[in-house]
This record gives structure tokens, sequence and C-alpha cells, in this order.
């Protein structure tokens, strides 16, 4: 199974490139994560996830296939399948 993960702005250097796959075997949006988790390193849980919740900070915007994952009938427990798009967004500020 293959997951693209693009990160974006700031995202895009804690991946160290454009778009990386994850090739494990994730069942769920969450456990996509927490590989990308263990890939990455303390970087990635700093910036992107709440320790304290096992979710996601407030301030992320985590899109499976163009849809906010706060959306999806299952949020993070949600299924992935091959092919499947991830992509995260760190706060925007600006006026």
């Amino acid at each position: 199974m293959q997951i693209q993960v693009r990160g974006y702005l700031t995202y895009r250097e804690l991946l160290g490139t454009r778009q990386v796959e994850i090739s494990a075997q994730p069942a769920t949006l969450r456990d996509c994560l927490h590989v990308l988790e263990d890939e990455i390193g303390e970087g990635f849980r700093a910036q992107v996830l709440d320790v304290e919740s096992g979710g996601v900070q407030q301030h992320v915007a985590l899109l499976l296939n163009g849809q906010h994952y706060r959306h999806l009938e299952a949020g993070l427990d949600t299924l992935v399948q091959d092919g499947d798009q991830l992509a995260i967004f760190p706060p925007i500020a600006g006026g």
C-alpha cells in the first residue's frame, strides 16, 4: 500500500522533501501519523501531533484526499486505501 504525504510551507521542510510515500501497512489515518512520527521523529511529534489527546494539534490542517479530517465521519480513524493522498498544512496567518 502506498500513501502519498505532502507537507506544505514549513511542513515541507519538516518532511525534508515535497512529497514522501508511506509504504507500510497503515490501516487508518491515525496509523499514518504514527508511521510519520516514527520516520521523522521529534520534530513531527512537536509540530503536528497533540500527545495528550493522541490526535493532531488544533492549528494543523490535515486533509485526506482533499477533505479535512474533521469532516470525515470517522475522523482520524478513517480507513486509508492504496493511492490516498495526505496533505499537512501549518497554521497560516496574514491579512
